[in-house]
C-alpha cells in the first residue's frame, strides 16, 4: 500500500472508489456500526469482490475539473455503504456523535475529521465522490469523518458523511472498506526526526471532536510520542486547534482546555514539561483549508524554510 500525497484524479468514477448501486451487488451482510436510532435507509450497496478504493483522510477541493485532497490512502478492499435518512428528532451534530462514539465504543479510532467550510466542497463530496443525490447540501451543513477499526484479521475503514439540507432533513452516508490484514494508516513516522528539523509538526491521527475533547486513545497517543521528546532541552508546546461554526470566544476555550489535557498525558511519567497553548480557530493551515488538529511546537527550532 502507497501512502499519496495531494493526490488528483479525473471527475469520472472510479472503480471502487464510487461504486454503482446494483441489485446483483447486494449482500446480506450489515455494516459493523449500528444505525442512528429511527433512521430509515435510503441506499445501500455491498461489493462482492476486492478492488481498489481511495481512503480520504483530508478536505477535498476542485482544480479545474479534477477532485484534489491532500491526503489519501489507497487500499484494496471489500466497499459497503449505507445512505439514511436520519429521524427528525436528531440533529446534524448529533448525528455524527452517534456514528463517532459507535467507532471509538467499538474500538476503532477517528484519523481525521471535519465540519462546515472545513472540509472544502459539499458539492465534491455528495456529487463527485459519494454520487448520491440525497446528500446535497452547503458547505456550512456537512461533517466527515474518517475513522479505522482492527479486528482479527482485517481492518475496517469507515468514511462517515453527514450533511443537513435546505429542507432541514439530515441525511447519513456510512461507508465501511474490509481490507485484508493491518493498514499502514503510515501516522507520526519520523516523529522526533521532523520536529528536529522543522520545529513544528502536527499529530497525526490526533484530532480534538467538535467540542475540542480528545478521546482516551489520542491521549495514549500523545502519550507514547511524549517519550520520543526527552532528547530536546528547548521549551516544548502543544498547541490545539479547534474549528466550527461556534463564536471564536467558544472554540478558544475549547481549544485551550483541549491543549491542557494534551499537555498533561505528554507530561504524564515522562516528567517532561510541555505547555499547553489553545489557538482556537486562529491559526488556519497556510496555503490550505484550515482542520482540527493538535501540534507540537519547539519556537527555539523553527525554520523559514518548509
Amino acid at each position: 500500500m502507497k501512502r499519496l500525497s495531494r493526490r488528483t484524479f479525473s471527475a469520472v468514477p472510479i472503480v471502487g472508489l464510487v461504486m454503482l448501486f446494483t441489485a446483483e451487488g447486494l449482500l446480506a451482510e450489515g455494516l459493523l456500526l449500528e444505525a442512528a436510532p429511527r433512521s430509515s435507509v435510503v441506499g445501500t450497496y455491498s461489493s462482492e469482490v476486492v478492488g481498489p478504493y481511495d481512503f480520504i483522510v483530508a478536505p477535498v477541493d476542485r482544480i479545474r475539473r479534477d477532485v484534489s485532497y491532500e491526503r489519501v490512502i489507497r487500499v484494496d478492499g471489500r466497499v459497503q455503504y449505507e445512505t439514511y435518512e436520519i429521524s427528525g428528532d436528531m440533529s446534524r451534530n448529533d448525528a455524527m456523535d452517534w456514528y463517532r462514539k459507535a467507532l471509538t465504543s467499538a474500538g476503532g479510532d477517528v484519523v481525521f475529521e471535519c465540519e462546515g467550510r472545513d472540509c472544502g466542497r459539499a458539492s465534491i463530496w455528495g456529487s463527485s465522490i459519494f454520487r448520491q443525490r440525497v446528500l446535497s447540501a452547503v458547505d456550512s451543513k456537512q461533517q466527515y469523518l474518517a475513522g479505522a477499526l482492527a479486528t482479527e484479521n482485517q481492518t475496517e475503514l469507515f468514511s462517515i458523511y453527514v450533511v443537513e439540507r435546505g429542507n432541514r432533513r439530515v441525511y447519513a452516508h456510512v461507508v465501511q472498506v474490509s481490507v485484508d490484514g493491518e493498514v499502514d494508516l503510515g501516522t507520526n513516522q519520523d516523529f522526533a526526526e521532523t520536529l528536529a528539523r522543522h520545529g513544528q509538526i502536527s499529530v497525526e491521527g490526533v484530532v480534538p471532536d467538535r467540542n475540542g475533547i480528545l478521546s482516551q486513545k489520542a491521549l495514549d497517543e500523545l502519550k507514547r510520542l511524549a517519550n520520543d521528546l526527552k532528547s530536546f532541552t528547548e521549551d516544548i508546546y502543544v498547541v490545539c486547534h479547534v474549528y466550527g461554526s461556534r463564536s471564536p470566544d467558544l472554540l478558544l476555550e475549547q481549544s485551550k482546555s483541549c491543549a491542557e489535557s494534551a499537555a498533561e498525558a505528554m507530561g504524564y511519567d515522562t516528567g517532561i514539561e510541555v505547555i499547553p497553548f489553545g489557538a482556537g480557530p486562529l491559526a488556519p493551515l497556510q496555503g490550505g483549508i484550515p482542520q482540527s488538529r493538535v501540534e507540537v511546537v519547539i519556537p527555539a527550532l523553527l525554520r523559514r524554510e518548509p
